[in-house]
């Protein structure tokens, strides 16, 4: 199993106020490379896409003319009826141009994001940043001015909207707005939504689980027309508290599983699971339930990992491992990996002198 990660350490945050007054948070990432070989197998000259940059710039960006509209549009002539966005702005940093990611929140408010994310670039516990408590701790200071030339990069790289208490098509037009004027059609980004429930939709003649269904359907429709990823979750019932890791303990999961691409179990280890896997090996696990078109390095994720128990061999399902501290989270390797680490330690032998064989 792998699982691709990236890390971005140039971040910018930006905050800003809509016309009614609420605020804004945007965080800006990359979404063009040039000189580099993509995971298309595909090279931009950095020449090449810095002349359509300035050509783009010049003319429309300048004067003010960099305007789009929703959907796939017939022919290249831009319909005024139908324009949607205005791009104000295209940033070249040495081979890298800068794209946005949008996270929907159903519930958190922006300020609590911001200080989520900033105690996962410092370490610094939440409690403390949101109280000051920091200032008088003199690790936790430390800490903080260590962290400050990144947290001074981070701008531009997230967008936060409060989308709490409106109905799956008023999301997806969100979405949309934000993705046409922020983004720009074809370049990458990811939306995540949190999380799967009841946001205002309402339909008397059918059930609740029948509107979860079409709430997900219409995530994953978004998915297919704007070709982006969206990640969200839902909740866990009370089977998941005994310990049970399959699609019976999610919520919805017979909807879920018929329209996402990929359905998983993310929790927190147990303390008799910490100590068998090794502290190593994180605090928390993602359990493979459902997977389709994760494409070529997602070899792994469904394999049988065999397992020794005393002298018992059984056979159980690959997960990957992760450690969050602070709300930074970490991949600690898989299931694989723990039974690799297992077979290098050393065994005690309870019944002779003591010694480690």
């Amino acid at each position: 199993m792998k699982l691709i990660k990236e890390h971005i350490e140039n971040v910018r945050y930006l905050t800003e106020k809509t016309e009614d007054g609420k605020k804004q948070l945007y965080i800006e990432g990359t979404f063009l490379v040039g000189d580099t070989v993509n995971r298309n197998n595909r090279m931009y000259k950095m020449d090449t896409l810095r002349n359509e940059v300035n050509r783009y710039n010049e003319e429309y960006i300048q004067s003010n003319r960099a305007l789009g509209e929703l959907g796939h549009p017939d022919t290249p002539t831009l319909n005024l009826e139908r324009v949607s966005h205005k791009i104000v702005r295209l940033k070249e940093d040495g081979n890298t141009f800068y794209g946005k990611a949008l996270v929907l929140d159903t519930e958190m408010s922006t300020l609590d994001m911001k200080f989520r994310i900033a105690s996962s670039l410092t370490g610094i516990p939440v409690w403390h940043l949101e109280t000051g408590n920091w200032k008088k701790n003199t690790t936790l200071y430390n800490k903080f001015q260590d962290s400050k030339p990144k947290i001074k990069e981070l701008q531009n790289q997230v967008d936060h909207l409060q989308v709490s208490g409106k109905p799956i098509q008023e999301v997806v037009s969100i979405i949309k707005r934000w993705y046409f004027t922020k983004v720009g059609r074809g370049n990458p980004c990811v939306i995540v939504y949190d999380y799967i429930k009841l946001t205002g939709e309402s339909d008397k003649t059918k059930q609740e689980y029948q509107l979860i269904g079409e709430k997900v359907n219409a995530l994953k429709e978004l998915c297919s027309e704007l070709n982006i990823p969206i990640l969200t979750a839902c909740q866990l019932n009370r089977s998941a508290e005994s310990g049970v890791d399959d699609s019976s303990a999610i919520s919805q999961s017979d909807r879920l599983q018929w329209f996402a691409s990929f359905v998983g179990i993310f929790r927190r280890k147990t303390v008799e699971e910490i100590a068998d896997d090794g502290e190593e090996f994180g605090s928390h696990k993602l359990i493979p339930l459902a997977t389709r078109f994760q494409g070529k390095d997602s070899a792994g994720h469904h394999d049988l990992v065999r397992v020794k128990e005393g002298k018992k061999v059984k056979y159980m399902p690959n997960y990957l491992s992760f450690n969050i501290a602070s709300f930074n989270v970490e991949e600690k390797g898989t299931l694989e990996d723990i039974i690799a680490a297992k077979a290098l330690r050393p065994d005690l032998d309870d019944s002779g002198d003591g010694e480690l064989l």
